[in-house]
């Protein structure tokens, strides 16, 4: 037996006008998020209260939570207490909760107990990406904002904050790959990213770049990278080359006279037209500029939700309604 939930039906008629939908235009944002929400398994999520305790007060739908918080990223309403408050004042988001008003504690408990299934929603969302043609695979950017330098109180030191990475397909700007690290260095992150996107996708990108800080030997020489265009300039000056390289030439020297090609010129030019808007989009247009979570597995999980809700943006502004067989 399964566990009863409280009452939940977009589709529940209504006095004045009778249909909730009909309280948002035809392609309004919140619609759309709804009916990719429904679209998606959320089996993950809903099994917990398959095998949870049957006593007690009925939960609220987790497609219900689920539309909230992806809602709320998107809009940049991401605090338990804010998303509280926009179900009563806000019109999109009383559609979705079909006017019930979940209370903060358990918006944030939600989140905080299904967030490593919510953040493997992005595959999810990144796959109707695909499908919808926005994701090619071409040419992937790589790219670290300004890491946080945090402040013990305890101690009255600054210590190193966490590390966000993303890969973003040329094609459309969609994030394809993402990773957190407490790492300040990124020489080691050029791999796991692009793990990170075959394991998304499947496959390697055709070519990929990233900035200098990203350069090592040993990450352009994995086996796993092996059929990767690699376009990552070496941390170092550049040395006055021939026009031919010497059998003997190192992986920097091969670097350099790739990037002074035309087509590696080309390549590697465009990375922060590719990239770095990303970055700024999140930050300052979606107001995300901090974690509200803390740990390195909360802050990776929280960050992929940041992640594919940006690509959910991508998707709505594209096709305006997505392509969910």
């Amino acid at each position: 037996m399964g566990k009863t939930f409280r009452g939940y039906d977009m589709n529940q008629q209504l006095l004045l006008p009778p249909d909730l939908r009909q309280w948002l235009r035809e392609d309004h944002l919140a619609l759309y998020v709804s009916d990719v929400v429904e679209s998606l398994d959320l089996s993950a999520i809903t099994k917990v209260y398959d095998e949870g305790d049957l006593r007690g007060r009925p939960p609220y739908h987790p497609a219900l939570m689920v539309k909230l918080l992806i809602y709320g990223y998107c809009v940049g309403k991401m605090s338990s207490r804010k998303l509280e408050q926009a179900t009563y004042d806000d019109v999109a988001f009383r559609v979705l909760s079909c006017n019930q008003q979940p209370d903060h504690d358990s918006i944030a408990g939600f989140r905080k107990r299904h967030l490593q299934e919510l953040a493997r929603l992005f595959v999810q969302v990144l796959q109707l990406c695909e499908r919808a043609g926005l994701v090619k695979l071409g040419h992937v950017a790589i790219d670290d904002p300004d890491s946080r330098m945090m402040k013990d109180l305890v101690t009255q030191s600054f210590q190193q904050g966490y590390n966000a990475h993303i890969g973003v397909d040329a094609q459309a700007q969609i994030i394809v790959g993402a990773k957190v690290v407490q790492a300040g260095n990124d020489q080691q992150q050029l791999v796991p990213v692009l793990q990170e996107v075959a394991q998304n996708l499947g496959k390697m990108p055709e070519a990929a770049s990233a900035d200098g800080g990203y350069f090592s030997t040993a990450a352009l020489t994995h086996e796993a990278l092996g059929k990767v265009n690699l376009h990552v300039p070496p941390n170092e000056r550049e040395p006055d080359l021939g026009e031919t390289l010497p059998a003997s030439a190192s992986v920097q020297q091969r670097m350099w006279q790739k990037l002074k090609s035309p087509d590696g010129r080309l390549i590697y030019n465009r990375r922060q037209a590719i990239v770095e808007p990303v970055f700024a989009y999140i930050k300052h247009v979606r107001g995300f500029r901090q974690f509200l979570l803390r740990g390195l597995a909360q802050v990776e999980a929280e960050w992929l939700l940041v992640c594919m809700t940006h690509n959910l943006l991508k998707l709505f502004s594209a096709t305006k309604r997505p392509r969910l067989t």
